[in-house]
Parts: structure tokens; sequence; C-alpha cells
């Protein structure tokens, strides 16, 4: 008895038959719109297939024993042939097999919708095993290899498997290639969310001043950080040539009895000898009215509460640039003692313009309780 072969529905030409059951499912008003989110790919080289459609086509045609053919005419044309080549290939389950497949496929991926469809299974429940492929193609050099490779890092080496080595991965790239830098910041802005004591290191220098930034902006859109990590993160912006942005800082407008306290800045400080609105920069994961507390305490050896913010602004020294969130307070516990300033002095507002202020505090905080008299 002669074993009975599988029938292919794919015919003597697999490609010339997976090609026409697209054009079946294609529609070109989606094509059009398509068209502006993959700028890499021209109008005419898409079809206009939606996604539900592509994968049932994929999980079909993965099983006919012909497939093989289609996956081996590279390069495909049609922007839909590299999304179901990806989505076929994504289902093996032999993980030799895979990475086959995908040191076959990776290297004709040429735009980002592709590369971010191809997401296997495989990678997830046997992440170990595929790691020392991650890192090879994380450095060969391929635009879109490399950015899969960060994307398979985000997808399963995060939350509780994160480790610093794999983001150091991610960090250690060094490309100009905008579609490879977009997913290193879409990785760190996902580490933000997930695990943000392990990845807020890297936001000290460690990236370029472009992926650094758009980290930042991605994680500020997120709803998964807090509104006051996403203030902190705000003040960890960097300006031209790699310069750091803005520092956060909480100032307190700390009243009595009509009268706000100023501190002269001690010796060996910057700014030594003038006065200022006390306060100190944000840490992660506070807010302004946080930080002031936290560091009036370290500063004055006394307990405030916050009343309301009275304003905020930038001001810019020649050694660094601050962002000062002022926040009306008043003293709850304690007395407030130089512990780390050498005079205090509690003075009407009209009466700050005899005082040589910091010039950011002169600026802004003087002037808004001018305003604010008036």
């Amino acid at each position: 008895m002669t074993d009975i072969k599988p029938v292919s529905a794919l015919g003597n030409d697999p490609a010339a038959a997976v090609r026409a059951r697209l054009f079946e499912l294609g529609d070109p008003a989606y094509a059009d719109f398509t068209a502006p989110l993959v700028p890499d790919v021209r109008r005419e080289d898409i079809i206009g297939v939606r996604f539900p459609g592509l994968r049932a086509l994929a999980k079909e045609l993965s099983a006919d024993p012909a497939i093989g053919g289609f996956l081996e005419a590279l390069p495909h044309r049609y922007l839909e042939e590299k999304h179901l080549h990806a989505l076929i290939i994504e289902r093996e389950r032999d993980l030799g097999a895979l990475i086959e497949k995908l040191d076959a496929f990776l290297p004709f991926v040429d735009n980002w919708a592709t590369c971010d469809t191809l997401k296997p299974k495989l990678f997830s429940t046997r992440f170990e095993e595929t790691l020392p492929h991650i890192r090879r193609w994380a450095a060969s050099g391929d635009t879109y290899s490399i950015r899969f490779a960060v994307g398979m890092l985000m997808a399963n080496g995060l939350g509780d498997r994160f480790r610093p080595e794999l983001s150091d991965v991610v960090a250690g790239i060094v490309s100009d290639e905008y579609y490879v830098n977009m997913m290193r910041a879409w990785y760190f802005a996902t580490a933000l969310a997930k695990n943000f004591e392990g990845a807020e290191p890297y936001l000290d220098g460690r990236l370029d001043e472009w992926t650094h930034n758009k980290t930042i902006q991605k994680a500020c859109e997120s709803r998964r950080i807090k509104p006051e990590l996403k203030e902190w993160l705000r003040g960890m912006r960097r300006g031209g040539h790699g310069k750091p942005g803005p520092i956060q800082v909480a100032a307190g407008v700390i009243w009595r009895c009509g009268r706000v306290l100023i501190c002269r800045r001690g010796e060996g400080k910057a700014r030594a000898g003038l006065w200022e609105f006390p306060g100190g920069k944000l840490e992660p994961g506070e807010n302004a009215e946080q930080a002031l507390v936290r560091e009036i305490r370290e500063e004055l050896g006394c307990t405030v509460r916050p009343l309301s913010r009275l304003c905020a602004g930038d001001y810019y020294y020649d050694d660094v640039s601050v962002h000062i969130i002022a926040v009306e307070a008043e003293v709850i516990e304690g007395e407030p003692a130089p512990v780390e300033h050498s005079e205090l002095s509690f003075v009407l507002p009209e009466e700050l313009s005899s005082f040589a202020l910091c010039t950011a505090d002169d600026r802004l905080i003087a002037q808004a309780l001018l305003n604010k008299k008036r």
C-alpha cells in the first residue's frame, strides 16, 4: 500500500497562487488608506488586504504542503505578500526551523509594518534559547533585523524578565536609521512603564540625544506611567548638542504673617551669597509638592504643608537650566533653621527687590508674588 501524499491547493506555482488569493481579498480604498502609513512602500505595491483576512489566509496556507514554494520566492513585491510571509512563519512550532526561516526572511524585510507584524510565539515560551539569535540580529547592521531584535526584547524581555544586560544590548546599538532608533525609544519607554527603577539609569546620557528625548516623549504619552513620574521625566529632556534640559525644581513660598521666607546660599555653592526661595530638585516619582516637603525637611529642619502652586517657568543659567515650580506653603511643625543656608529671613513681598535674589527666583517667583499682590 502506497502513502497518499497531501494535495496542495497552490498548484505548480505557489507564489503566483498566493498572489492571486491576495488580489481576491484586495480593496483599493484600503490600499489608499495604507499607503501614507508605510512611506517606504510604493502605492502600486499595496493590494489593500485587511489584517483579519491576512491572518485567516496565513492559518489556511501554513498547513499547505507547497507553502515552502511561496516562502522561498524572495523578494516579494507586494506589501501583503510580505505581511503574509511574516504571519505564516510566526506560526512555526519548531525553534530550529523558525530561526532558519527568520534568517532567510529578515534581510528582505524593507518596511516597519512587516517587521512589526512578525511576532513568533516561540520567542515568548523559549525566550532564553532565542537570545543568542536576538543578539546576533541586533548586531547585524541591517535596519529591520535590528528593529525586529529590539522588538523581541521589548515584547519578551521586560517585566519579570527584565535584566540590565538585555537593556545594554538596546542601549549599545549605534544607528542613524529612524526606524531603528524609534524602536529603541519604544523599548525604553515601555521599560520605564514596566521596570522604572531598572530603566531610569539609561537616561543618564547612555542614549543618543534623539533616542533619549523620544523615549521621554513616548513615556509621557503612556497611560501606564504616573503623572508625577511624567513631571520628572520632562525635566530629563536633553537640549541641543547633548546638553541636559531644564532640571525640575520645587521652590517653596513659605508664608508667615504676610511675609515669605527667603534663604541665603552658603559659601562653596553656585551663586553663593545670593538669596533664594528654599527647595530643590524633584526625585523620580515625586511631584513638586512632595519634593518641597522633603527638601524643606532636609534644608530647614521643619515640616511644611503645601497650599497651592504659584507659578512655574524656565530659566537658563550659564551652568544649568531649571524648570521652577513655585509652591505656596506654611510651616506646620518645627521652626525653620539654616541647616544648609547661611541666613534666613521672612520679608514682605514688596521688600524682595532690596535683596540680591538668584536671577531665576527674582524673575519668576518674586515677579509672580508682586503680580498676585496687585
